[in-house]
């Protein structure tokens, strides 16, 4: 499937639904559903060809997100563009408006925006000042601001989006739905140390610090928090005893559950493991930060967190994966880390940003600018499915019982 010939992709992002790309000279692409908006063509057409987000030419981006019926492209100049579902403010326009093109979040204005995250229904945003700011529903905590946001304006219960992740948190009925419909600065951070990365999950969030120190708000139903509880936290916490040594320096959180890698290679994971995605070898919760033994022998420098599924990246470019796998079904839970052997022949970038576990669909890129797609992004009926973007010269890799294969877009 035509779309990203000739295209050196330096990051991708993906959900459920949609994915992102951008190439090195900062143009965007977007392909799948395209439910409210989000993939910023001006109507809710799908595409199963990744395509230019014409309204975004002129503007060279550096950093994208996906969120559960939302997108986020943050510009070279440090501005933020979010198109797609705003019905819980997760566009930061101040209003609960969808948005079919990319429009500029005017709240930001004067403030140089390094990197974003989308999770489920809210937004991060990091500045070059180390400041975090965020946006969306609120009412499990996941805006860092306490008693954060407004109570939705209308009393009709929403349905959840359709991009949202699976398991959605249903807040106590005596609590109503906060949301924050402009980005607004989160003030409980940490005085010592600048917060250096975020990550956003389904409904919890992350901060790192310069110093090594993670931080987490939001839903803790499953330990996704690393308290050892399972209890909401309304403001940033320090987890503590991450990593057992060194530092963190890099950090990704799922829908339930998180990730976190330290100096020394070594990566933890908690919260939800019902899907073997922890990587510890089993299907359970987990409260505390733990290491992932079987990626003890190599040297992890980074991870993405799906709905149901990790991956890790070692220094050597090689690609793991853990938890369910990949469509098409029967989807079986892969609780042990292991080689995805079909883009072991290159050398995936060696960035955050350079793979997506997404939830259906994952996406890679090569060091050379390649972009690797396997499986499928999901129609919203749940009938049909997009085909991860394949060009018609791609060569295909062979498939493997009834996993599909990653298959190269060829540049």
């Amino acid at each position: 499937m035509a779309g990203l010939e000739g295209v050196n992709v330096k990051r991708v992002a993906s959900t459920a639904f949609h994915g992102l790309a951008v190439s090195n000279l900062g143009v965007v692409y977007s392909f799948g559903d395209g439910k409210s908006g989000r993939l910023g063509h001006g109507d809710e057409e799908g595409l199963m060809v990744p395509q230019p987000v014409a309204a975004l030419q002129g503007e060279r981006v550096s950093a994208i997100a996906a969120g559960g019926e939302h997108s986020l492209v943050v510009t070279t100049h440090g501005q933020v563009f979010s198109f797609g579902s705003g019905s819980f403010g997760q566009l930061g326009h101040g209003d609960l408006q969808q948005q079919l093109t990319p429009h500029l979040v005017a709240a930001l204005a004067g403030v140089r925006v390094l990197a974003v995250q989308a999770g489920a229904l809210h937004s991060l945003a990091l500045s070059d000042h180390g400041a975090v700011f965020s946006w969306g529903l609120g009412a499990q905590g996941q805006l860092g601001h306490d008693e954060a946001g407004e109570p939705e304006p209308s009393k009709r219960r929403r349905k959840a989006p359709t991009g949202a992740v699976s398991r959605l948190p249903s807040p106590p009925s005596e609590r109503p739905r906060k949301l924050t419909a402009t980005p607004t600065a989160i003030q409980n951070l940490p005085e010592r140390g600048r917060v250096t990365a975020i990550a956003a999950g389904g409904f919890h969030s992350l901060a790192m610090t310069d110093r090594g120190a993670v931080y987490s708000f939001g839903h803790g139903m499953h330990g996704q928090l690393g308290h050892g509880d399972t209890s909401d936290q309304p403001t940033p916490r320090q987890i503590d005893g991450l990593p057992e040594r060194g530092r963190v320096v890099a950090v990704a959180a799922g829908a339930h559950h998180s990730l976190a890698v330290s100096d020394r290679g070594a990566i933890y994971s908690f919260g939800y493991g019902g899907h073997g995605q922890l990587g510890h070898g089993d299907r359970a919760d987990q409260l505390l930060p733990q290491p992932v033994a079987a990626l003890e022998a190599v040297r992890i420098k980074a991870a993405a967190g799906g709905a149901d599924h990790s991956l890790a990246l070692d220094n050597f470019g090689v690609l793991y994966s853990f938890g369910l796998d990949e469509p098409p079904p029967p989807r079986r839970a892969q609780p042990t880390p292991r080689i995805v052997e079909e883009v072991r022949v290159v050398r995936v970038a060696d960035a955050c940003d350079s793979f997506a576990a997404g939830s259906f669909a994952r996406l890679a890129v090569a060091s050379g600018g390649a972009t690797f797609s396997w499986g499928t992004i999901k129609a919203p009926d749940d009938h049909d499915s997009y085909p991860a973007p394949v060009p018609p010269r791609a060569t295909r890799s062979r498939s493997i019982g009834s996993r599909s294969s990653p298959a190269v877009l060829q540049r």
